[in-house]
């Protein structure tokens, strides 16, 4: 109430949660601070730092917000900065308040915050804030994230099934007009708009991630010295991702582009002694996907189980998890080491430290900033490179998963690319690229990597054999409505793995596809090919594995992890919670959506002209008399006001209508005629965005334009009940619909008999 938001914002949670143990996890974050949501998400600041709080929800209403310096009017913009700064991505999740131009979703910057939240002010709106350093959406909606009426494959609208050939191709990121180049001696950049010097005072920021050392490097230039081109063509032959404020305002204020990273070593890297060139071990290739189950990547990998195949990789269908979650699973696989609680920087004996005491050169990324959980990357790991690709994807970031106009996982790839033409011949290398795009529960994210992660394979392993390459992903999505169903959890338990191992073991690896494996024996694999050593736990691959092992053998803790563990009894099934709706929130839909729908089929295999049926060929009829299919006759009866015709070879069913005879009684051209039309759950807001053709004869009627017809428009209209039956009640007999636990109470204030309604 207006009374409780008056008060001083309470503390006693607040201490609490700054009182708590180190390493913590949170996975829901709510704070409504009675207008001073800046101060205390800064109270809280030590658990953003030592814990991992997965999703934040803000509370902000900017009439009585304040800042930091206690008295001016701050709209809520300090505590979105508070997250923004923190690597969270801000995004509108619900408004008290219509906010025009503004849905759910939409990402809330440092370039827009404050004229959004001034807008909310004017419209005496309380806003939700939802905050999260991964992908998901406030309100989960695979859209989002797919073009309207594309496919991947054709570029032209389509029926949106699920099928092949009906796939919907992913948004692309919004290309800048800047082009950014490193300087000829390597000092500093360039920056040029289409080839055009940029005015002066059109640049406003020039980034470096490492100072005189950076391998990445990113310029801010003002939106005028630079403007977007009327109708640019996108940048994946796909539109652009221009839903989000950020990016319309964003583009409007600043462009922001970035030079190709460049590669500088943390240390020197030891060249292979010239005198041993037939002793230099395998190369290692390792591509992630965080998280993704083997079932969706069937689904929406395509391209690169197509160039799987094309380069002769063992596919394991049989590989499980030995955990809930990334830091289990991946400590089993680049440690060996069974990870106890979320601390993964207390395991030793990383696989990258192997390797880099061996001689390789190595590099670890992955493309996002998740600046504190469980995730590997917030190790720092030890490698020759990736820390400063780190902070690129830190330092901007777009919808879908952009950075400066492209994708982050072609950022990531290309990097890599550039990482193995570095040191080939110079000395092993092991490229272990991370992709987290499928870390969301829409499952519409997903597939953005498909066709870039199929290219480097490609252009990697193509026409060699010294490269042990490995596909894989740690666990199934281990969140959101599906996961709580026995399918969704099975999926959680049996991630994706396939393996091309070089020509003296890949053989071996073949013959163990079919066997029960996990992330141990994956790890074992990476010590007994590339450095000929062992460990304790797990079992090479090139080593012969019995098909059926024990859990105990693969690692795994118990049955809850087991993804051959028996289904639910037949019958049983889980009911889902329905999902969140757009269209529940300011009727939202995406403003490019075509209107035309599917039409029915036209063919007809019959006529009925009066009472004259005739049909062509082998047709059976139905009647609302005779309800039975039976033969068509000739002649249809008065009784039978419809008549529906199917005949063989012919998909659907024709139906004749027939008007029923007038009914007996004096006319009286006094008395009009009524005509009820009933739209059943459809709100105000929902018709006027959804049936525009209507909403058009109405107009035209109501402002008297229309030849022959008024019409009044009723905007205060109201419910009487909370579904169908008792507005229906109300609308077509005057009677009062109310449910039995409250019959007794109506009947007592009103005088009234009850009859509840069950």
């Amino acid at each position: 109430t207006d009374a409780d938001r008056s008060r001083p914002a309470p503390r006693g949670a607040l201490d609490k949660a700054a009182a708590a143990p180190p390493k913590s996890w949170y996975l829901l974050f709510f704070v409504d601070a009675t207008g001073r949501s800046a101060e205390a998400l800064a109270g809280a600041a030590r658990r953003f730092y030592d814990s991992t709080i997965t999703y934040v929800v803000l509370v902000v209403d900017p009439r009585r917000e304040r800042d930091f310096a206690g008295g001016r009017v701050g709209l809520g913009v300090g505590a979105v900065r508070f997250l923004l700064q923190r690597h969270y991505k801000v995004q509108l999740l619900a408004s008290t308040k219509s906010l025009p131009g503004l849905d759910p979703n939409a990402l809330l910057t440092d370039a827009n915050a404050k004229p959004i939240l001034a807008r909310a002010e004017r419209r005496g709106a309380v806003l939700l804030l939802f905050a999260t350093q991964g992908f998901d959406l406030a309100v989960a909606s695979a859209a989002d994230y797919l073009s309207e009426g594309r496919t991947a494959t054709t570029g032209r609208k389509c029926c949106r099934q699920f099928m092949p050939s009906c796939l919907p191709e992913h948004r692309a990121c919004t290309k800048s007009n800047l082009a950014v180049a490193w300087t000829e001696d390597g000092a500093g950049v360039g920056v040029r708009c289409r080839n055009r010097e940029i005015a002066a005072g059109g640049v406003q920021r020039v980034w470096y991630s490492a100072g005189d050392e950076s391998e990445a490097a990113c310029v801010h230039v003002k939106g005028s010295a630079c403007p977007t081109r009327p109708n640019q063509r996108p940048v994946r032959g796909c539109a652009p991702y221009d839903r989000d404020v950020d990016v319309r305002n964003d583009q409007a204020a600043q462009q922001v582009a970035c030079a190709r990273p460049r590669l500088i070593p943390d240390w020197p890297v030891a060249p292979w002694p010239a005198a041993r060139p037939d002793d230099r071990p395998p190369n290692l290739v390792v591509i992630m996907l965080d998280p993704l189950s083997d079932a969706r990547f069937r689904m929406a990998f395509p391209a690169t189980r197509a160039a799987l195949g094309e380069l002769g990789f063992a596919s394991f269908g049989r590989y499980g998890v030995v955990g809930p979650n990334s830091g289990v699973n991946q400590a089993a696989l680049y440690a060996g080491a069974v990870l106890e609680g979320r601390a993964v920087e207390h395991v030793d004996g990383w696989l990258w430290d192997h390797l880099g005491a061996a001689g390789y050169a190595t590099l670890k990324t992955e493309d996002a900033c998740v600046a504190n959980s469980d995730m590997l990357q917030s190790t720092r790991p030890n490698t020759t490179h990736g820390r400063q690709l780190e902070r690129l994807f830190c330092f901007h970031f777009q919808r879908p998963n952009c950075v400066a106009g492209r994708l982050a996982s072609e950022v990531s790839l290309t990097y890599a690319a550039d990482f193995v033409k570095k040191y080939d011949g110079v000395a092993p290398w092991a490229a272990l690229v991370h992709l987290v795009d499928s870390h969301e529960d829409s499952f519409g994210l997903a597939g953005v990597v498909d066709k870039p992660v199929a290219a480097f394979l490609r252009q990697t392993l193509a026409g060699r054999d010294d490269v042990l390459a490995v596909v894989l992903s740690d666990h199934g999505l281990h969140y959101g409505d599906y996961f709580l169903t026995p399918a969704g959890r099975r999926e959680r338990n049996r991630p994706t793995l396939h393996v091309r191992a070089p020509p003296a073991v890949h053989a071996a690896v073949a013959q163990n596809a079919e066997a029960r494996v996990g992330p141990f024996d994956v790890h074992a694999t990476f010590l007994d090919v590339l450095l000929g050593a062992t460990t304790a736990r797990g079992t090479s691959l090139a080593q012969p594995l019995q098909r059926d092992r024990s859990l105990a053998a693969l690692g795994i803790p118990d049955a809850t992890f087991d993804p051959e563990a028996p289904s639910p009894p037949s019958g049983e099934c889980s009911i889902l919670d329905a999902p969140a709706s757009l269209v529940g929130y300011q009727a939202d839909a995406a403003r490019g959506t075509p209107a035309e729908l599917a039409t029915c089929p036209t063919r007809r295999r019959s006529s009925l002209d009066g009472a004259e049926l005739a049909v062509d060929g082998d047709c059976t009829c139905a009647t609302n008399a005779r309800a039975s299919w039976a033969e068509c006759p000739g002649d249809v009866q008065d009784d039978d006001f419809f008549v529906a015709v199917h005949c063989e070879e012919t998909e659907g069913i024709d139906v004749h209508f027939r008007a029923p005879p007038a009914l007996d009684g004096p006319a009286n051209a006094s008395v009009p005629s009524v005509l009820v039309f009933e739209i059943d759950s459809a709100s105000s807001r929902y018709f006027e965005r959804f049936f525009p053709a209507t909403m058009a004869l109405l107009r035209e009627a109501e402002t008297g334009r229309h030849a022959t017809h008024e019409a009044v428009r009723f905007r205060k209209a109201m419910i009487s009940g909370e579904n169908s039956i008792p507005n229906q009640l109300a609308l077509l007999s005057g009677c009062v619909g109310v449910t039995p636990s409250a019959a007794a109470k109506f009947a007592d204030a009103f005088g009234l008999e009850p009859r509840g309604l069950s």
